[in-house]
């Protein structure tokens, strides 16, 4: 896939236009979305659990060649677990409709604080009386220690309910 922008230019009565990189067409931010090449802006979230199931399979994909990626693992609050595929994602990646490293690498500024809320539809955290917090707990570790990386202390787990 490939990851396309939205330029801003302020006009001389300081109204922003925006404009796709993609196919120089206008696009409205309220929409959040290019009409002509009908390209997502950043921070649209997803609508629902298989673009979510997506997301974490890009980040897993990605994740190996992309120090970007890497860098973030000891710093994920909330890690999501997919059990059909044996892996984790952080909600930041896997909220946002097609998240790609090149989209999540320029959205730094972005927290959970959107995404959080959004993904408590389908997932539940496993907290420590949980019988299966040990477990992927150990996952989790095994799976960031491939990376040279730590999950962060405190940080979330959380399973499809």
């Amino acid at each position: 896939m490939e990851d396309h922008y939205f330029t801003k230019y302020r006009l001389n009565d300081s109204r922003d236009v925006y404009y796709c990189q993609n196919c120089d067409a206008k696009v409205s931010m309220e929409q959040r979305q290019c009409d002509s090449c009908k390209e997502w802006f950043w921070d649209v979230l997803v609508d629902s659990l298989e673009e979510v199931e997506e997301n974490a399979k890009t980040f897993n994909k990605e994740l190996p060649n992309n120090e970007s990626l890497i860098r973030i693992l000891s710093m994920t609050w909330h890690w999501y677990y997919f059990p059909q595929q044996h892996f984790f994602a952080p909600s930041k990646f896997i909220g946002y409709k097609k998240m790609c490293s090149a989209r999540y690498s320029k959205g730094v500024y972005k927290t959970g604080q959107d995404t959080e809320p959004l993904l408590r539809q389908w997932f539940k955290e496993v907290n420590e009386m949980d019988s299966k917090f040990n477990g992927l707990s150990a996952d989790l570790k095994s799976f960031l220690f491939q990376f040279g990386k730590n999950p962060r202390k405190n940080c979330k787990i959380h399973i499809k309910k």
